[in-house]
């Protein structure tokens, strides 16, 4: 497993077009941890490195709307992705596709939480990096810290944020037959990557691409019948 270093030094690479992330300053405003997305410290986990993106509140810039050009599903034991051992995560590490600056892609993964103060939460969903020689470098964790994290909906939203110059990809689970999602970005819908858990396939990790502001979360089961909606709120630090 990488550590926090690893982790700063992907995300400072530069950007042409933009400044590098100034990692005091995140850790400075990570000091207020958001109710929805605090963070469940286990001893295998690793979730030390996520103050760096989703802890307190972070500087989020509304930009233009994304294409709405359909995402498609994700296979898993796709050639050329080397999975890198954690003790931390559970099942595959899924591909989304989008592309970091510095030319990294971003990951992700559902990973083991267990703290006492969670009886209903032993999962959560993982943000990382993926290097160019296949190490992955862990981010950020959404999970629920209220009510079950297995029970039918989506949960453990995170809205898409910009920190320092850095586009943080919309990302969250679904558990249920989930073979559509949506959501609403400026008036349009856009139809989110997904990909089935390879430890169970009722949960649905999903995504969208970076600056997607999004309202309406929707999911469809393979008739087109609307699903149970689940914890729709959308947390964005």
């Amino acid at each position: 497993m990488t550590d926090l270093n690893d982790f700063r030094t992907i995300l400072r690479q530069p950007d042409p077009d933009q400044r590098p992330l100034d990692i005091a300053q995140i850790m400075i405003k990570g000091a207020r941890v958001r109710r929805r997305h605090r963070l469940a410290v286990g001893a295998t986990s690793g979730l030390a490195v996520v103050a760096l993106l989703i802890g307190g509140s972070q500087v989020v810039r509304l930009t233009s709307p994304t294409p709405t050009a359909t995402a498609p599903s994700v296979q898993f034991g796709a050639p050329g992705l080397p999975e890198v051992p954690d003790d931390g995560r559970l099942g595959e590490v899924v591909p989304t596709g989008l592309t970091l600056p510095s030319g990294g892609e971003w990951v992700l993964a559902m990973k083991r939480i267990d703290s006492p103060d969670l009886a209903d939460t032993s999962i959560g969903i993982t943000l990382g990096v993926r290097q160019a020689d296949g190490t992955i470098v862990d981010g950020t964790t959404s999970n629920e810290t209220e009510g079950s994290d297995r029970s039918a909906g989506f949960h453990a939203v995170t809205g898409a944020m910009n920190v320092d110059g850095e586009d943080i990809p919309p990302f969250g689970y679904y558990v249920g037959t989930a073979a559509k999602i949506t959501a609403t970005v400026k008036g349009k819908t856009v139809r989110a990557g997904q990909a089935a858990w390879s430890e169970d396939p009722s949960v649905v990790l999903f995504w969208f691409p970076p600056k997607s502001h999004l309202s309406n979360l929707a999911a469809f089961d393979r008739e087109n019948r609307l699903l149970p909606t689940g914890n729709t709120k959308i947390g964005v630090g």
